[in-house]
Protein backbone atom coordinates (compact mmCIF):
# COMPACT_ATOMS: atom_id res chain seq x y z
CA UNK A 1 0.00 0.00 0.00
CA UNK A 2 1.18 3.44 -1.11
CA UNK A 3 1.24 5.22 2.63
CA UNK A 4 2.82 8.26 1.22
CA UNK A 5 0.03 8.85 -1.41
CA UNK A 6 -2.70 7.92 1.51
CA UNK A 7 -1.20 10.95 3.77
CA UNK A 8 -1.12 13.65 0.81
CA UNK A 9 -5.01 12.81 0.88
CA UNK A 10 -7.37 15.19 2.38
CA UNK A 11 -8.57 12.70 4.64
CA UNK A 12 -5.40 11.77 5.94
CA UNK A 13 -3.99 15.36 6.27
CA UNK A 14 -1.54 16.11 8.84
CA UNK A 15 -1.03 12.74 9.71
CA UNK A 16 2.36 10.02 9.25
CA UNK A 17 2.92 7.52 7.10
CA UNK A 18 2.83 5.30 10.41
CA UNK A 19 -0.17 7.13 11.58
CA UNK A 20 -2.21 6.03 8.77
CA UNK A 21 -0.81 2.64 8.66
CA UNK A 22 -1.99 2.27 12.33
CA UNK A 23 -5.51 3.66 11.86
CA UNK A 24 -6.58 1.60 9.03
CA UNK A 25 -6.91 -1.19 10.77
CA UNK A 26 -9.44 -0.24 12.92
CA UNK A 27 -11.20 0.81 10.12
CA UNK A 28 -11.49 -2.41 8.35
CA UNK A 29 -9.50 -0.96 5.54
CA UNK A 30 -9.98 -3.46 2.49
CA UNK A 31 -7.85 -2.60 -0.94
CA UNK A 32 -9.54 -3.63 -4.18
CA UNK A 33 -8.80 -3.11 -8.36
CA UNK A 34 -10.88 -2.48 -11.04
CA UNK A 35 -11.06 -2.25 -14.70
CA UNK A 36 -13.09 0.03 -16.95
CA UNK A 37 -16.55 0.36 -16.43
CA UNK A 38 -16.90 -1.94 -13.50
CA UNK A 39 -19.84 -0.86 -11.40
CA UNK A 40 -18.55 -0.26 -7.93
CA UNK A 41 -21.77 0.59 -6.00
CA UNK A 42 -25.35 -0.42 -7.08
CA UNK A 43 -28.11 1.74 -7.06
CA UNK A 44 -30.59 0.76 -4.57
CA UNK A 45 -28.20 -0.94 -2.08
CA UNK A 46 -26.55 0.15 1.22
CA UNK A 47 -23.71 0.44 1.56
CA UNK A 48 -20.89 0.22 4.75
CA UNK A 49 -17.67 1.65 3.37
CA UNK A 50 -16.26 4.70 1.53
CA UNK A 51 -14.00 4.61 -1.23
CA UNK A 52 -10.84 6.55 -0.85
CA UNK A 53 -9.20 6.25 -5.03
CA UNK A 54 -5.75 4.96 -4.87
CA UNK A 55 -5.10 5.39 -7.99
CA UNK A 56 -7.66 6.13 -11.41
CA UNK A 57 -10.91 7.33 -11.57
CA UNK A 58 -14.68 6.83 -10.75
CA UNK A 59 -17.74 8.12 -12.50
CA UNK A 60 -20.79 9.01 -10.27
CA UNK A 61 -23.98 8.28 -12.41
CA UNK A 62 -27.75 8.03 -12.88
CA UNK A 63 -29.95 6.66 -15.02
CA UNK A 64 -33.31 8.33 -15.73
CA UNK A 65 -36.79 6.41 -16.20
CA UNK A 66 -35.91 6.29 -19.82
CA UNK A 67 -32.59 4.61 -19.63
CA UNK A 68 -30.53 7.39 -20.17
CA UNK A 69 -27.70 7.98 -18.11
CA UNK A 70 -25.72 10.94 -16.76
CA UNK A 71 -22.65 11.66 -15.23
CA UNK A 72 -23.45 13.77 -11.69
CA UNK A 73 -19.34 13.47 -10.96
CA UNK A 74 -16.12 12.38 -11.01
CA UNK A 75 -13.82 11.51 -8.42
CA UNK A 76 -10.06 10.93 -8.89
CA UNK A 77 -6.82 9.37 -7.18
CA UNK A 78 -6.71 10.83 -3.92
CA UNK A 79 -10.73 11.54 -3.20
CA UNK A 80 -13.37 10.17 -1.17
CA UNK A 81 -16.10 9.09 -2.98
CA UNK A 82 -19.83 7.42 -1.24
CA UNK A 83 -18.83 9.02 1.96
CA UNK A 84 -22.19 9.95 2.45
CA UNK A 85 -24.03 7.44 1.94
CA UNK A 86 -21.49 4.72 3.88
CA UNK A 87 -22.64 7.38 6.96
CA UNK A 88 -26.32 7.25 7.13
CA UNK A 89 -26.74 3.23 7.35
CA UNK A 90 -29.61 1.70 5.61
CA UNK A 91 -29.31 4.64 2.94
CA UNK A 92 -30.41 3.35 -0.35
CA UNK A 93 -27.87 4.49 -3.22
CA UNK A 94 -29.12 7.14 -5.66
CA UNK A 95 -26.66 5.91 -8.02
CA UNK A 96 -24.20 3.97 -9.68
CA UNK A 97 -20.61 4.39 -9.04
CA UNK A 98 -18.93 3.27 -12.01
CA UNK A 99 -14.66 2.95 -12.51
CA UNK A 100 -13.78 5.55 -15.41
CA UNK A 101 -10.33 3.68 -15.90
CA UNK A 102 -8.63 1.57 -14.46
CA UNK A 103 -8.14 2.03 -10.83
CA UNK A 104 -7.72 1.16 -7.39
CA UNK A 105 -10.02 1.66 -4.22
CA UNK A 106 -9.15 1.69 -1.02
CA UNK A 107 -12.50 1.10 1.07
CA UNK A 108 -13.12 2.46 4.72
CA UNK A 109 -15.63 1.54 6.69
CA UNK A 110 -17.46 4.73 8.24
CA UNK A 111 -19.28 3.36 11.14
CA UNK A 112 -15.54 2.65 12.65
CA UNK A 113 -14.17 6.21 11.31
CA UNK A 114 -17.40 7.96 12.83
CA UNK A 115 -16.47 5.92 16.30
CA UNK A 116 -13.06 6.43 18.21
CA UNK A 117 -11.19 3.33 19.11
CA UNK A 118 -10.98 2.52 22.04
CA UNK A 119 -7.35 4.07 22.36
CA UNK A 120 -9.23 7.44 21.58
CA UNK A 121 -6.46 8.38 19.51
CA UNK A 122 -5.37 11.51 17.93
CA UNK A 123 -5.33 10.17 14.60
CA UNK A 124 -8.61 9.08 14.99
CA UNK A 125 -10.04 12.38 16.05
CA UNK A 126 -8.17 13.89 13.16
CA UNK A 127 -9.71 11.54 10.80
CA UNK A 128 -13.11 12.57 11.65
CA UNK A 129 -12.44 16.10 11.44
CA UNK A 130 -10.95 15.77 8.15
CA UNK A 131 -13.97 13.73 7.13
CA UNK A 132 -16.61 16.57 8.31
CA UNK A 133 -14.33 19.07 6.38
CA UNK A 134 -14.62 17.11 3.20
CA UNK A 135 -18.19 16.98 3.22
CA UNK A 136 -18.73 20.93 4.04
CA UNK A 137 -16.38 21.30 1.05
CA UNK A 138 -18.51 19.47 -1.07
CA UNK A 139 -21.84 20.67 0.57
CA UNK A 140 -19.90 24.43 -0.76
CA UNK A 141 -19.67 23.55 -4.13
CA UNK A 142 -23.14 22.52 -4.77
CA UNK A 143 -24.30 25.79 -3.34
Amino acid sequence: MNYQLIINTMLFCGMSADEAQSILSCLDACEKRYEKDDIIYHTGESIESMGLIVSGSVNIVIDDMWGNSTILGRAAEGQLFAETYACIPGEPLMVDVVANEKCEILFLNAQKLMTTCKNACQSHNRLIQNLLRISAMKNLELS
